[in-house]
């Protein structure tokens, strides 16, 4: 896993169910950047989520300040559980200081 950089930053919690909306401890949480590389392996605590884990996200600032950056940074999370398929969510976007739950 790589280091991540000091600078802004957003947060991001993931809380892995199954389709009837069962919890899932104990699941696979895998962040990695849009190239693929892995930022972030975690597992499910027992209520199906992840800890809160700082991600790099663009200053607010800036991207007021050039329409050119996006607002938020992207990644991708994948969940697995040895019960059930794997779920990749492409893009999870990632906003300075604020907290992201993805849904998928």
């Amino acid at each position: 896993m790589s280091e991540l950089s000091q600078g802004p930053s957003g947060k991001l919690v993931v809380k892995v169910v199954s389709q009837s909306h069962s919890l899932l401890p104990g699941a696979k949480v895998v962040v990695k950047d849009l190239t693929g590389n892995v930022i972030h392996e975690l597992n499910t605590d027992q209520y199906g989520n992840t800890k809160t884990i700082d991600l790099p996200a663009p200053s607010k600032e800036l991207a007021l300040t050039n329409p050119a950056i996006k607002p938020y940074s992207q990644y991708i999370v994948t969940a697995e559980h040895p019960q059930y398929a794997p779920v990749q969510m492409l893009g999870v976007q990632i906003f300075e200081t604020f907290q992201s739950y993805p849904n998928h």
